[in-house]
């Protein structure tokens, strides 16, 4: 388990969820979002990058 900050509170989550399954979950909107990473906020474009 990891723990993370959603709006505030704090979430237990598996430490194999990704981004978009977090996304998800909690019904969030993918353009309403911002993701903070050892406070740096991350551009979308790496939150979303998939390879093909």
């Amino acid at each position: 388990m990891a723990k993370i900050q959603l709006n505030g509170k704090s979430i237990k989550i598996n430490r194999n969820s990704c981004i978009k399954d977090l996304i998800k979950k909690f019904k969030l909107k993918e353009n309403k979002i911002a993701i903070e990473l050892n406070g740096v906020i991350l551009p979308k474009k790496i939150l979303f990058y998939q390879k093909n």
